[in-house]
């Protein structure tokens, strides 16, 4: 038994209410994590209030991940559902900033989100960098130019300064 293996069941322990049981989900009836019914409530709502829950959760994930020792952070961001999470967390994220059409400028790229919900994003943004390499991160935001509405449409130096994913995240550190 070593301290990753400790440190793991400790995550797991933390984040069973969130990740790992198999909840009905009011909306669809489907079972799922409770993680999946607050994203698919948020972004159905697509309000501060309508988010909130899952932003706390998501603000507490990404202060027990921190706190993952440095030698286990691997072991620990291979499990299937956090993995999962902090890429969904990002998208959902990235989404709702871009809303149904094209910001129109930089001022409002970041939608309605507050600066808490942009120090969340930065959060995971670090962690998945950190956790799976700049080269993940990298497809990601490819795919992410390709998915949201309008993106295509514009230039992509353009695309780039309205969307989420080109925020400074020192300012939110």
């Amino acid at each position: 038994h070593t301290v990753c293996d400790t440190q793991k069941e400790e995550i797991r322990r933390l984040k069973k209410h969130l990740l790992f049981e198999k909840t009905p989900n009011p909306l669809t009836g489907e079972s799922g994590s409770r993680f999946n019914y607050l994203a698919d409530h948020c972004k159905y709502t697509n309000t501060p209030g309508g988010c909130l829950e899952l932003f706390l959760e998501l603000k507490a994930l990404s202060r027990d991940l921190d706190n993952v020792i440095t030698d286990c952070r691997s072991e620990i961001s291979g499990i299937g559902a956090i993995k999962s999470t902090i890429w969904k967390s990002l998208t959902l994220l990235t989404q709702l900033a871009w809303g149904t059409t094209p910001p129109q400028s930089y001022i409002s790229k970041q939608g309605w989100l507050s600066t808490a919900d942009l120090s969340l994003f930065c959060d995971f943004k670090r962690q998945a960098v950190s956790f799976y390499g700049k080269e993940e991160w990298d497809a990601f935001r490819e795919n992410m130019f390709k998915t949201l509405p309008g993106a295509t449409k514009l230039a992509r130096a353009q695309a780039w300064e309205v969307m989420l994913l080109s925020v400074n995240c020192n300012s939110y550190r």
